[in-house]
C-alpha cells in the first residue's frame, strides 16, 4: 500500500534506528525502498542486512554520491510500487501509527495528500521540544481560513492552500507527507535535481496545488537535530534557496493567489533575506550584508532593510558599544 523511499548518505550511526521505526508500523503493507547516495561507511551493509531479514526492504546504491537529495529520492520513485508515496530521511524516526493514521485521514476525506506534524529531538541529549514544529509556527491560527475540521484533528485544506503556502509556511514536509503515487502522472519533473536543499518544498508546492489536500494534527515522526544535518551544515544556502523556491512557485502560481496572499508572500521573502543580511553583518561581512539588504528592499519595501543596510557600514561591536553608552546616558539621566 505504501511506499517508504529512504535517501542515505553515510548514514551508519541513524539508518537502523530509522528502518526499525518502518518495520514496527501498525500499517504491515509497506516497502522500504532505501536508496544510498555513494556511502564510504557501512550504510549499505546494515541495509543490506535488513533486506535479508524482511523482504519488505529494498536497497538501491549509487556508485557516486550525487549531493543532492532530490536525486535518490527520484530514484527510490522510479522504484516505488506502492499505491501512496512517503519518505523518510535516514536520520529521523516515523511514529508506529504514521502510516495507518495517515492513510485514515485520507480516506475520511477523500484526499489525495495528506500531511502531518512533527516533534524535534536533539541528538546529543535526547531532549524533544516541548512543541511541535506547527504548533511553534501557530499554524492552526494563521491557516484557519484555509481549514475546515472534519474531526477533532483532520482538517480538509481549502483548493487555495497553496496560497498560504506561498504567503506563510511551506506546511507539507517531507518528513511528514503522503500522497497518491497517481499524483506524479501529470507531473514533467518529480524532484527537481537542480536544487541542492529545497526540491521537497518545490515538489509539495506544485502537488498541493492539484491535490486534495488533508491535514493530520498529530505527531507522526521525530525529526533528528544534529550538526551533520545537510541544514545545519548549509544554514545560508539553505535558506536562499528557500527564497528562491518561493519566488519560482509564486510566479507558476501567481494567477492563482490574491492580491493579499501575493504581497504577503513577497514580504515573507523579504524578510528572510534580511535575516540573512543580518546573520553576515553579524560574522564582519558588511559588503555581503548590504547586497543582501538591498535584495531585500526590491522584494519588499520596509524600513528594517533600510535601517539595516545603513547599520552594515560600522561594525556590530561599534554598534554594541555605541548602544551600551546610550543605555548608560539614559539611566544617568
Amino acid at each position: 500500500m505504501v511506499s517508504v523511499i529512504v535517501p542515505m548518505h553515510n548514514s551508519a550511526k541513524y539508518i537502523g534506528a530509522a528502518v526499525d521505526s518502518l518495520l514496527t508500523q501498525t500499517l504491515p503493507n509497506l516497502e522500504v525502498i532505501a536508496v544510498d547516495d555513494g556511502s564510504s561507511d557501512t550504510t549499505t551493509d546494515i541495509v543490506r542486512g535488513y533486506a535479508d531479514r524482511d523482504e519488505r526492504v529494498r536497497l538501491i546504491q549509487r556508485s557516486h554520491p550525487s549531493g543532492r537529495p532530490a536525486v535518490p529520492r527520484n530514484d527510490g520513485l522510479r522504484a516505488a510500487r506502492g499505491e501512496y508515496i512517503a519518505f523518510l530521511d535516514a536520520d529521523d524516526l516515523a511514529v508506529p501509527t504514521r502510516f495507518e493514521s495517515t492513510i485514515n485521514a485520507i480516506v475520511i476525506t477523500d484526499a489525495t495528500l495528506a500531511f502531518t506534524d512533527m516533534l524535534r529531538f536533539d541528538n546529543l541529549s535526547g531532549a524533544v521540544d516541548r512543541e511541535t514544529r506547527l504548533q511553534r509556527a501557530h499554524f492552526l491560527e494563521r491557516a484557519a481560513p484555509y481549514l475546515k475540521a472534519v474531526t477533532d484533528d483532520i482538517y480538509l485544506c481549502a483548493p487555495n492552500f497553496i496560497g498560504f503556502m506561498l504567503a506563510d509556511i511551506p506546511a507539507i514536509s517531507t518528513q511528514t507527507v503522503l500522497f497518491s503515487r497517481s499524483l506524479l502522472n501529470d507531473e514533467q519533473v518529480w524532484f527537481d535535481e537542480s536544487w541542492t536543499c529545497a526540491e521537497d518544498t518545490d515538489l509539495f508546492l506544485r502537488l498541493a496545488a492539484r491535490a486534495r489536500v488533508a491535514f493530520l494534527n498529530q505527531t507522526q515522526t521525530l525529526y533528528r537535530v544534529h550538526s551533520e544535518s545537510l541544514t545545519a551544515r548549509q544554514p545560508e544556502h539553505t535558506a536562499l534557496e528557500g527564497i528562491a523556491v518561493r519566488h519560482a512557485n509564486l510566479k507558476r502560481f501567481r494567477t492563482r493567489l490574491s492580491d493579499v496572499e501575493i504581497d504577503a508572500a513577497y514580504r515573507r521573502m523579504a524578510l528572510s533575506l534580511s535575516d540573512i543580511a543580518y546573520d553576515r553583518w553579524c560574522r564582519g561581512d558588511g559588503r555581503a550584508a548590504r547586497t543582501a539588504y538591498v535584495e531585500s528592499w526590491r522584494t519588499a519595501r520596509s524600513s528594517a532593510s533600510a535601517v539595516g543596510y545603513f547599520k552594515t557600514f560600522v561594525s556590530r561591536r561599534f554598534a554594541g558599544r555605541m548602544i551600551e553608552i546610550f543605555r548608560a546616558k539614559g539611566r544617568s539621566m
